[in-house]
């Protein structure tokens, strides 16, 4: 007789582990290009971008631990971290797309610029960091023991 080693399928666990890079890739872009993408290409002088990015590290600080306490006590008939991940993925991708979208040049209106990658990336930011708590939150709750965890992730 052989020991079952897993409680869930293998496919389970590699669906889990694959949608991870629909998550994680955009997080991961805008790490790398935003700033050359604001102040090399969309041209946003450099002490604007520092600043805000103070701001906007301040804020992320907050809606984290925010998010993370609202989606623990989620109820709802999905449960609590599915309507996150049902009812965030396509915005998340929208806000992504929205990022790259600014109509104004730092050279011509760097306020106007500034105004709107602010506001563009503190709702990407925020449907990030509401999709990223649904789902990995979900690898504890779907997978129980640890071996099965470390398999999934």
């Amino acid at each position: 007789m052989t020991v079952k080693e897993f409680a869930t399928s293998t496919k389970t666990r590699m669906l889990f582990a694959l949608t991870s890079l629909g998550v994680a890739t955009p997080a991961e872009a805008i790490g790398a290009v935003i700033v050359f993408y604001i102040v090399d290409t969309k041209n946003l002088p450099t002490a604007w971008y520092a600043t805000f990015w103070i701001f906007y590290t301040i804020y992320n600080a907050l809606n984290n631990p925010a998010l993370g306490y609202m989606s623990d006590r989620t109820r709802s008939r999905w449960g609590r971290r599915k309507p996150y991940i049902l009812f965030g993925g396509l915005p998340y991708v929208a806000a992504f797309a929205l990022i790259f979208m600014a109509p104004f040049d730092g050279k011509t209106n760097p306020l106007g610029l500034l105004i709107f990658f602010g506001i563009a990336i503190v709702i990407w930011e925020g449907l990030y960091t509401a999709l990223a708590t649904g789902y990995y939150g979900l690898l504890p709750e779907m997978f129980g023991s640890y071996k099965e965890r470390t398999d999934a992730s």
